[in-house]
């Protein structure tokens, strides 16, 4: 499964963000994965990268590559490659910033809407600082890509959940809905969540309107067969 808003085969991603791949051999993926977070294995990453001292993520290099390969669905040599084209884009503190990102995902996929781009940037921005390290990137591009349904539900979710407080209001879930790829599908969820009263305050008390949480968003996507 894709990101409903973006469809490009997996395939193409490595060849897409690489200067050259150094191998055709496709690496599958794995069949079960755990959640793409912050700390991995008991341990936080630190996102500062030092490499100068062929570290990243503040581990040695090859401990980094194979901790991202354990929660991604990339093979060390795509990971190798994506990440010798993140560098040469990064600042120096090897990061970049939305206007880079941006840049890179129309260039590789040819993503030409703006607004979608934001969101997807918003959605790998956790820390809402306005950059990302190659931990956020790589795990972005590995579940818009290669993620499993789960993964990608979570990842649309918050890439529209601007005020970052675990549900979406009315004027968040139409804006997901504008960057549907597929209208057919946009009216059928817009429908759905009419029916279930999902935005009429009809439950509450007050009568004032509620918003789609995380479940409830879930639950949605598995009636409508999304």
């Amino acid at each position: 499964m894709t990101l409903p808003s973006v469809e490009v085969e997996a395939t193409e991603l490595v060849a897409a963000l690489t200067l050259a791949v150094a191998s055709e051999e496709e690496v599958a993926p794995k069949t079960s994965k755990p959640p793409l977070k912050v700390t991995v294995k008991g341990r936080t990453w630190n996102d500062q990268v030092k490499d100068e001292s062929g570290r990243l993520l503040g581990l040695p290099m090859h401990e980094a590559l194979t901790r991202l390969h354990d929660v991604t669905h990339f093979g060390l040599c795509e990971l190798e490659s994506i990440w010798e084209r993140f560098s040469r884009r990064s600042d120096t503190s090897k990061r970049i910033n939305k206007a880079v990102f941006l840049e890179e995902m129309h260039h590789a996929f040819g993503i030409a809407d703006p607004k979608l781009l934001e969101h997807i940037f918003y959605a790998c921005d956790e820390n809402g600082k306005g950059t990302i390290n190659f931990r956020h990137f790589v795990t972005c591009l590995s579940t818009i890509y290669r993620g499993d349904r789960d993964e990608i539900m979570d990842f649309w979710f918050r890439m529209y959940d601007t005020d970052r407080d675990g549900v979406l209001t009315q004027s968040e879930f139409l804006d997901m809905l504008k960057d549907v790829s597929s209208h057919r599908t946009a009216a059928k969820l817009e429908k759905a969540s009419e029916e279930m009263g999902i935005f009429n305050g009809k439950d509450n008390p007050d009568g004032k309107p509620t918003n789609l949480s995380f479940d409830d968003f879930q639950l949605l996507m598995d009636e409508e067969q999304v």
